[in-house]
């Protein structure tokens, strides 16, 4: 007798993502969930308009942030797509959409000009140790305040962007 194997293969819908950093601005909140609303799209926000230390939240939308820190970081989040909180700082916001086996980790991040560049990858060192320890995929979007010919062509390298390039290699990611 023929026995057959399965399996179960994970996979995800294709998902859309947006990344911009507000600048503590409400009509550029507003502009940024009018575009998440008519694409239904994951919305990665850094330095988001505060409302005693509220983000507002679009409808249909979950918006993920630490609550009370000044957050500069957050992921807003369509209710139909399901994500488990993985880390939240006042900069960085992590969350794993999919299951512990095939996740993928979405992660916001802020990084402030007055880090030093030693500083600057602290948050998403934490970040890469629990995707290695789970092997799971995944994305940052980021305003890193930092400069480098690999996400700028026309930008001139600065040590920021050097430590940020180094991380990026030792961490084999691709821009």
């Amino acid at each position: 007798r023929n026995k057959k194997s399965s399996f179960i293969l994970f996979m995800m819908e294709p998902v859309f993502i947006i990344q911009q950093n507000l600048a503590h601005c409400e009509a550029a909140e507003d502009v940024f969930i009018d575009k998440l609303a008519k694409s239904q799209a994951i919305g990665l926000a850094q330095e988001p308009f505060l409302r005693k230390n509220k983000i507002k939240k679009p409808p249909g939308y979950s918006v993920i942030y630490k609550a009370d820190s000044g957050s500069r970081a957050c992921i807003y989040l369509p209710t139909s797509i399901n994500a488990w909180l993985v880390y939240a700082s006042r900069d960085t916001v992590t969350i794993l959409i999919g299951n512990q086996a095939k996740g993928v980790l979405v992660t916001s991040s802020y990084h402030d000009g007055k880090f030093k560049p030693n500083e600057m990858c602290l948050d998403l060192d934490l970040v890469m140790e629990y995707a290695n320890l789970g092997q799971h995929q995944t994305l940052f979007g980021m305003d890193s305040n930092a400069h480098s010919i690999l996400w700028g062509p026309h930008d001139k390298p600065d040590e920021r962007g050097s430590a940020l390039e180094d991380w990026i290699f030792r961490n084999h990611l691709k821009v």
